[in-house]
């Protein structure tokens, strides 16, 4: 019988999953990386599986890991995270879950579509936000403020968008992800070589976010054919 939470047990996706673990495993080992501080990584590869398909158990699964995120950006001095993970990330993902359940349409649930104006007004809040947040990870000394400010405003933005059920947070969560990047790739530059495993799940959940974007427009596309 299939899965509930995840219905597509044929998907070549799952493959892919297989060989990011993997490598995750093999470069946890080479840098000498603790367990400990990797295991929610195991977990994001599911929980980013289920978010390309735009699955509403990702929320559920993401938002209880991101506990475990919350005390590794503690340990490697990137508050940004921190605060991003444990007042944001992991509340409203559930919240989400529970939003989503609430109108849920097969494994997900029925998206909202922004104006083009709402789009325009988004993006200037983002630019206003950033700017506010800025200053207050500077003033927390942030081993990569710029970057780390940037890539957590951006992540909580969009778990609020995901929270709201606007479609558009996808398209949001490809520079989110790009400059999580950007963050391991400074972090592993200034010797913290342990960031590798990291940055290998940063590349695979990449990928799995420019599949959201499409997964969400084939749903939106759907639910429109089905209205009418």
């Amino acid at each position: 019988m299939r899965s509930k939470i995840y219905n597509r047990p044929r998907d070549p996706w799952l493959i892919f999953l297989l060989i990011t673990a993997i490598l995750i495993t093999l470069s946890s080992v080479l840098v000498r990386q603790s367990f400990v501080r990797v295991f929610p990584l195991y977990v994001s590869v599911f929980v980013m599986l289920l978010a390309s398909r735009v699955n509403r158990y990702s929320y559920l699964l993401g938002g209880i890991n991101a506990i475990f995120y919350g005390f590794i950006a503690i340990y490697y001095s990137i508050p940004g995270s921190a605060i991003s993970a444990f007042l944001f990330n992991f509340p409203l993902q559930i919240i989400s879950f529970i939003r989503w359940s609430k109108t849920s349409w097969k494994g997900s649930t029925v998206l909202k579509k922004m104006s083009t104006r709402g789009r325009l007004l988004n993006v200037a809040l983002i630019v206003v936000l950033w700017v506010a947040y800025y200053a207050l990870i500077k003033a927390l000394g942030s081993a990569s403020s710029l970057i780390d400010s940037m890539a957590s405003l951006i992540g909580m933005y969009v778990t609020v968008l995901q929270v709201l059920k606007y479609s558009e947070y996808t398209a949001l969560m490809i520079p989110s992800g790009l400059l999580t990047i950007a963050l391991y790739v400074s972090l592993i530059a200034k010797g913290t070589v342990e960031q590798v495993p990291f940055l290998v799940y940063s590349l695979y959940s990449l990928c799995c976010v420019i599949r959201s974007v499409f997964s969400a427009k084939r749903i939106l596309k759907e639910q429109e054919a089905e209205e009418k």
